[in-house]
């Protein structure tokens, strides 16, 4: 079995700075967010009766993951290293950064926010601190205020 995999997927143990992919469960993402994110290997738990079985702490540019992950739970991205996916700052102050669940972690790389639609219900022009697509870069959509005709924010060649 162990050949099968180092075959199809490489290496069986994986180092720090190795550039992984995370499966991600349908209720901890939105219906337009990627199944699975991408994250690095920050440190290596080794346990068992000599030291042989091992565990991974994993990060992202938003923080480090909360649990241990084994390795039949992960990918290993081939023929690419930290650096070309961004993850320098990440592999350097990991140990600094908050600690967050797989939810905030899919958040960073959804198109549209991560789970829920966030909506304003703005009866203004949506250009102040006070509207919340606003606040979060996002722009207004028919959520929001579907018959507003005053609202400012739901394109941005409008603007």
């Amino acid at each position: 079995m162990q050949e099968r995999v180092t075959r199809v997927q490489g290496k069986i143990v994986l180092d720090v700075g190795d550039p992984v992919r995370l499966g991600v469960a349908d209720v901890d993402r939105g219906k337009t967010d990627p199944t699975s994110v991408v994250l690095v290997v920050v440190e290596v738990v080794r346990f068992g009766e000599h030291d042989i079985e091992c565990k991974y702490r994993l990060a992202c540019p938003s923080g480090q993951l909360r649990s241990l992950y084994a390795r039949t739970y992960l990918i290993p991205i081939q023929h690419a290293t930290a650096q070309q996916l961004g993850f320098t700052l990440t592999l350097e102050h990991w140990q600094g950064m908050p600690t967050i669940g797989e939810r905030a972690a899919v958040v960073g790389d959804s198109a549209v926010g991560g789970q829920g639609m966030l909506k304003c219900h703005c009866k203004g022009t949506c250009k102040a601190g006070k509207c919340a697509c606003w606040v979060h870069d996002r722009l207004c959509n028919s959520r929001c205020h579907p018959r507003s005709s005053a609202c400012l924010n739901h394109c941005r060649e409008c603007a």
